[in-house]
């Protein structure tokens, strides 16, 4: 069986899990993000990932916008700060654990995944507000040759024009780390809930 890391790394958490074949979360580790200095979480991301004691083929990670998604690099996001700002963040992480690195807005990720597997599955067009440390939002438009809004070169276009693509395991590390991406935002708005009913 193949495997893959999904990776959201949020303004307040970063969370990390094993995906098996069709988008089957195996594992899951959650701790704080060090908003100032990504080392210490890029350190807890490998820790995370050698813990799992699986062979991967690569990870897919989400984080906020906005990025370099050619370079693979975190521009100057209001949720991390100091350090983080510039990072080339697949370039750093794939020197830790030897596998490649794909990167994505997270809201684009939370889009794709609601349209691919999600709730928006019966629709060509799915749209998706982000809204947690931070508020993004994400379009997905599948079908028809439309691509994926604001996805630009990424792994995602090819998914995108050609559906048949999601059974692959690398499409499924990128739509797991937005699966890890929704459940955190479906948690928050949970919460949200609870306090404003009380």
């Amino acid at each position: 069986m193949k495997y893959a890391v999904a990776i959201d790394i949020g303004g307040t958490n970063t969370r990390v899990a094993l995906i098996a074949e069709k988008y089957k979360i195996e594992e899951r580790a959650q701790f704080s993000t060090d908003a100032d200095n990504p080392e210490g979480t890029l350190f807890k991301i490998k820790q995370a990932i050698d813990s799992f004691d699986k062979e991967i083929v690569g990870v897919g990670m989400s984080c906020p916008g906005p990025l370099d998604l050619i370079e693979g690099k975190i521009l100057t996001t209001p949720n991390l700060h100091g350090e983080w700002h510039g990072l080339s963040i697949t370039k750093e992480l794939e020197k830790l654990i030897h596998k490649p690195v794909y990167l994505e807005n997270d809201a684009n990720l939370a889009a794709l995944a609601e349209a691919i597997i999600g709730e928006g599955k019966e629709y060509n067009i799915v749209q998706y507000l982000n809204v947690y440390t931070g508020i993004g939002a994400g379009l997905a438009a599948i079908g028809a040759g439309l691509g994926i809004g604001n996805i630009g070169k990424s792994g995602m276009e090819a998914i995108a024009r050609q559906p048949e693509a999601t059974g692959d395991i690398r499409s499924n590390m990128i739509i797991a780390a937005a699966l890890v991406e929704a459940v955190a935002l479906f948690a928050n708005v949970v919460c949200l809930l609870v306090i404003l009913m009380k």
